[in-house]
């Protein structure tokens, strides 16, 4: 199966899905990552092209680690448009990975690049089935599994179903080290950096689970995205 994640910035998916694209990874599916937003407004004493290109070099050092194929389209941090652009290059992503199933984020999530995702991801995947609208890749034939991944601190979100990432939560840590940039930015936190709060989002998930760790999904309740089984690994 192809999986495909969209991601508004480069390390959400290292924090929210990238124990699930390693376990299908693990299983022989194909894990694919389109990074939205270049990540140009995070990188510690860096201009916003230097910071863009470190993201982009660390986004693309952590999907080599599950050997997942990855798709920028860098657009500036808290400006992604909705015009027909965006939309075509969505599509296009969908059909040229052959998606079969996607995970995005949470249309309540907190950031409004969380959010535009979401949405553009969500209207872009009936989009990616249509012979009329055309990309340069030819339709998918089905219309893929959609999930959402969770929420930044889990707020808002009521998961449906949940991944063991126990066997590979080594190598999600390992994802979300290539993000050092990243996490020095979080290092003073209040909370902690951005690799506790992974911790504490993975074993708050595992032990609602009953497992060690794990990560959250939920899917829409709408019509045409019920589903008969859980495809998720």
């Amino acid at each position: 199966m192809n999986i495909l994640a969209f991601e508004a910035h480069p390390d959400d998916v290292e924090l929210y899905c990238a124990g699930t694209l390693a376990k299908y990874a693990r299983q022989g599916d194909r894990p694919y990552i389109a990074v939205i937003c270049s990540g140009d407004s995070a990188a510690v004493g860096a201009t916003p092209d230097e910071s863009a290109r470190i993201r982009e070099q660390s986004s693309r050092e952590a999907a080599a680690l599950i050997g997942a194929e990855i798709h920028h389209l860098r657009y500036p941090d808290h400006r992604i448009p909705t015009d027909d652009t965006i939309k075509n290059q969505l599509v296009e992503i969908m059909r040229l990975c052959r998606a079969e199933l996607i995970i995005t984020h949470d249309p309540n999530d907190c950031y409004t690049d969380h959010k535009r995702t979401s949405a553009l991801v969500s209207e872009c995947i009936s989009m990616a089935r249509h012979a009329n609208i055309e990309t340069q890749s030819p339709p998918i034939a089905q219309q893929p599994y959609l999930f959402y991944m969770d929420t930044v601190g889990g707020l808002n979100f009521d998961p449906h179903y949940y991944v063991d990432i126990t066997s590979v939560f080594d190598v999600k840590r390992k994802m979300l080290a290539c993000h050092s940039s990243l996490v020095e930015r979080t290092s003073g936190f209040p909370w902690g950096d951005l690799t506790e709060m992974m911790d504490y989002t993975a074993r708050f998930r595992g032990m609602q689970a009953g497992v060690r760790y794990a990560e959250a999904f939920r899917f829409p309740r709408e019509w045409t995205w019920q589903i008969t089984k859980n495809p998720l690994p």
